[in-house]
């Protein structure tokens, strides 16, 4: 459309700055990991930029396909899809999701039990929302640029450099 849109959460901070994670101003569908569940034990919660990078990549996918793919879900289905997509959610962060759900545990490490994500053209999201406006090339680039800014572990993320050099 040739327009600039600016999206901030409200909860814009110096990226020196440590964030105290209550008050929360991030919704969760759009929430890294490292928000949803919380600090290490005996640890500092810091966020920044790898966490800038998992909404980013949540803003893109909604600018690109006019949806967000996974709303309205409980935080249960939207955690399941993100295993489909990101691989098995980590121990550590399975363990933090038993001490905040309780009646909701997961105990397996996959939404599906076989370990191994979805590829890509299989996933609801790009079925149903991308596939129809975009050629099969442009699908799989577009996929592959959310999917390495959808990992899991903030360290794993692109940096905002690998993101501006990637083919999409």
């Amino acid at each position: 459309t040739g327009r600039i849109a600016v999206t901030d959460f409200g909860g814009a901070v110096k990226a020196s700055e440590v964030v105290n994670r209550s008050g929360s101003c991030v919704p969760f569908p759009w929430a890294a990991p490292e928000w949803t569940f919380g600090r290490e034990p005996n640890q500092q919660n810091i966020l920044g930029l790898p966490t800038d990078i998992w909404i980013l990549a949540c803003t893109i996918c909604e600018v690109r396909t006019g949806t967000t793919g996974w709303q309205p879900l409980t935080p249960h289905e939207l955690v399941r899809m993100y295993q489909r997509t990101s691989g098995p959610l980590p121990q550590r962060y399975r363990d933090s999701w038993n001490r905040q759900y309780p009646s909701e545990r997961m105990e397996s490490a996959n939404a599906d039990d076989t370990g191994k994500p979805t590829p890509i053209e299989e996933m609801p999201l790009f079925k149903d929302f991308v596939i129809d406006g975009m050629s099969k090339e442009e699908v799989s680039l577009f996929g592959d640029l959310l999917l390495e800014m959808w990992k899991w572990l903030p360290a794993d993320r692109l940096t905002c450099d690998q993101i501006l050099e990637h083919p999409w």
